[in-house]
């Protein structure tokens, strides 16, 4: 037998064996090879829909924005409210949605924006106020997108918002704008009466500078303890400024003349009293520094000199009061008010009438002219110009359920002739507080009226709602340009003046907030900007 016959396998065996390993060598090397399935194909890109800013409000083509005003962001597709970031906390231009007055070097701090139902309009408002006169632009940067994912591009907007250059300050009571003048830069001073209550030793006369856009550079108080009833202004040379002030007291007038420096520096102040109850708010100072104003009932003007003496006092028949004092070259002097009766020799009128007088400043009189309405009629400004004398009338037309008063302007010549009368009841919603001449014999007119919308809205509250006013009227008493301003609450302009650029400074008070301001007391003072057209901005 052959020593390797065990060893071998039988042949069936084998041929199971090798057909085993075929096959697994057959798998392993086919197997490892690709096979011939078509390649994947890619997903094409999905394309988001990308959001526009559609609208904003308000739109480019209104007036001037008050300074607390919204504004309402609308867009083309429903955005993510959590992309739509603000600055909250400082003027750093942080956040998606940015609002700049200086090229975004700074932000104004604004409240969380205001998310619409459908989530394609925000509000935005400022946390506290806008800067005056300031053109503010808003700029989207890059986060802002729809819950998709669509991207708002990151864009500046075109267009300017421009805040009126509006200004109001106070104290924590009662503070009044109540004479105006512009110097030839175009800077505007303003004095007036801060008051913190009744006492007399809480009161005072401040005067505050403003640039000629209408930002306060400096304010200053005279040192002067009590209530004014009237202050004048007055710039003098060399850059100050005179305001002379009067007091109507129960025992005694005290009548202020205080100078200050272009810087706000007090140069010298000066108070003049007349004994006896007062009666009156005239006051006007001459070269000399002799003081021409209202006296008491017995003595209705009088002229002190600069040394305190009394130099004259004007005795007239009949209850005079002196409103308003104008001093002319040639040592003339123009003064009118109101007065009840008959007054030297002339009819008695109404109620209350009207006088104009004409005297030198020595105290002798001239003329005389008593004029007026049926009722009550007081002479609240006084005009001697290239026009003639004008005497502004607030002049009552009815008195139920309460009285209400329209302006009446009368004109008369250097020697007293009246030469026209115009009553402004149709034009003017009120009576005229403040009244200056301008060029080509044109009026500027300021006062108040009564809001009759806003009136009938509260009129459960018995409130009444009054609003200020400037206009421009022309030589003939034909209105030019009428514009009228107020919120809530009383508003009342006491004195007007225009500007070189031909421009219109008003100053008053207010109880509420004028163009978005912040209300800092009972009574606020304003200063508002008119340009030629009529418009505030």
């Amino acid at each position: 037998m052959n020593v390797f016959e065990g060893l071998l396998p039988s042949s069936s065996a084998f041929s199971i064996r090798l057909g085993i390993l075929l096959f697994l060598f057959g798998f392993g090397f086919f197997g490892c090879t690709p096979s011939n399935s078509p390649p994947e194909v890619e997903k094409p890109e999905v394309e988001l829909p990308v959001p526009t800013l559609v609208e904003v409000l308000p739109r480019e083509d209104e007036k001037s924005l008050k300074r607390d005003t919204e504004i309402t962001l609308r867009f083309s597709l429903p955005l993510d409210p959590l992309t739509l970031t603000v600055n909250q906390e400082d003027n750093q231009c942080t956040g998606t949605v940015q609002l700049s007055a200086d090229d975004f070097k700074t932000c104004v701090r604004l409240k969380k924006p205001l998310v619409g139902s459908d989530r394609t309009e925000y509000v935005i408002a400022p946390k506290g106020i806008y800067k005056s006169g300031r053109r503010y632009r808003l700029r989207f940067s890059e986060g802002i997108q729809t819950p998709e994912g669509g991207r708002l591009p990151q864009t500046v907007n075109s267009r300017d918002f421009r805040t009126y250059s509006s200004q109001q300050l106070g104290s924590p009571g009662n503070d009044r704008g109540m004479a105006i003048a512009v110097d030839d830069k175009g800077q505007a001073y303003v004095t007036g009466i801060t008051a913190k209550g009744d006492n007399t030793e809480q009161n005072d006369v401040f005067l505050v500078k403003f640039s000629t856009d209408g930002r306060q550079l400096w304010i200053r108080q005279a040192g002067f303890e009590y209530r004014p009833e009237s202050c004048r202004l007055s710039l003098l040379s060399g850059g100050q400024v005179r305001i002379s002030a009067q007091h109507p007291g129960v025992e005694s007038s005290r009548m202020l003349v205080v100078d200050f420096d272009e810087e706000g520096g007090k140069l010298w102040n000066r108070v003049y009293d007349f004994p006896g109850s007062s009666f009156g708010s005239a006051i006007a100072v001459d070269d000399d520094l002799s003081l021409m104003g209202s006296g008491s009932r017995s003595d209705p003007l009088v002229r002190i000199q600069a040394d305190g003496t009394l130099a004259w006092t004007a005795k007239v028949k009949g209850k005079v009061r002196f409103e308003d004092i104008v001093l002319t070259e040639k040592l003339l002097l123009y003064a009118a008010g109101s007065l009840e009766g008959e007054f030297d020799g002339h009819s008695k009128l109404g109620k209350k009438d009207a006088f104009l007088l004409k005297m030198h400043q020595s105290g002798i009189k001239r003329w005389s002219r008593q004029f007026g309405t049926e009722d009550n009629d007081q002479v609240v400004k006084l005009l001697v110009g290239k026009s003639g004398i004008i005497a502004v009338t607030k002049t009552q037309y009815a008195s139920i359920p309460e009285p209400l008063f329209h302006a009446i302007l009368y004109r008369f010549d250097s020697e007293g002739e009246q030469l026209w009368e115009k009553s402004l009841k149709t034009i003017l919603p009120g009576p005229v507080l403040a009244a200056e001449e301008i060029e080509d014999e044109h009026l500027l007119l300021a006062g108040y009226g009564i809001n009759t919308d806003k009136t009938e809205k509260d009129a459960s509250s018995g409130v009444k709602d009054e609003d200020a006013f400037a206009a421009r009227l022309d030589s003939q008493g034909n209105l030019v340009w009428l514009e009228t301003f107020g919120g809530k609450g009383d508003d009342r302009a006491l004195a007007i003046s225009p500007t070189p650029s031909g421009n219109t400074f008003v100053t008053g008070y207010t109880t509420g907030s004028i163009d978005g301001s912040i209300n800092e007391g009972k009574e606020d003072v304003f200063l508002v900007r008119i340009n030629s057209e009529g418009k505030r901005f």
